[in-house]
């Protein structure tokens, strides 16, 4: 009993010190999960703005997405309610833009999921690929 009445104040510097570097520590955690939130907000909030180009002729669909809503079956649905000239069509699913099965077209999507400004997805069409939408104006 005399050697901790004795030793107190040091146990209780001790106690302090561990918590003070405790503090520091929670500190710098919550620091980077903070900014690794606003980086996944600013990620999942950007918006993308998609394009059929041909040459210097392009059509801008009306409707952006947001960054979370990017991915492959949603850019492919949104192009799909685009009308279809009926005389032009190509292929039997409504719509056929060669570049949309293609590797570049995947990367250019993790690309755009990974960016945190707002992009422009452009997505390469063949005259006849271009042509066979009715573009409203």
């Amino acid at each position: 009993m005399d050697w901790f009445s004795n030793n107190l104040d040091n146990i209780a510097n001790i106690i302090q010190i561990v918590t003070f570097v405790t503090s520091i520590f929670i500190w710098i955690q919550t620091t980077k999960i903070n900014r690794a939130v606003r980086l996944e907000s600013s990620r999942q909030n950007k918006q993308v703005s998609i394009r059929l180009t041909n040459g210097n002729e392009y059509y801008e669909l009306p409707v952006k997405l947001r960054g979370s809503e990017v991915s492959r079956a949603e850019i492919l649905g949104r192009i799909g309610m685009i009308p279809i000239n009926p005389d032009k069509k190509l292929g039997d699913r409504g719509f056929l833009i060669t570049y949309t099965s293609g590797e570049a077209f995947m990367r250019r999507i993790n690309e755009i999921l990974d960016a945190t400004q707002d992009t422009i997805l452009e997505i390469p069409c063949k005259n006849e690929e271009y042509n066979q939408f009715n573009f409203p104006s």
